[in-house]
């Protein structure tokens, strides 16, 4: 599901936002989503679903 919001996200800003350089609208996305992803997984691997304490 998240793999989607990347692409989503990804595509979005590749269309609408002008950036220099021109690559890093492509992979922006992929170094901010990727952490929080290796977080979650870790925190579900660890504790289950539990809320935040």
């Amino acid at each position: 599901m998240l793999a989607a919001t990347i692409a989503t996200v990804t595509a979005v800003t590749v269309v609408n936002v002008n950036m220099e350089p021109m690559w890093l609208p492509w992979i922006l996305p992929t170094i901010v989503v990727i952490p929080v992803i290796v977080w979650w997984n870790r925190r579900i691997v660890k504790h289950g679903l539990r809320p935040l304490r």
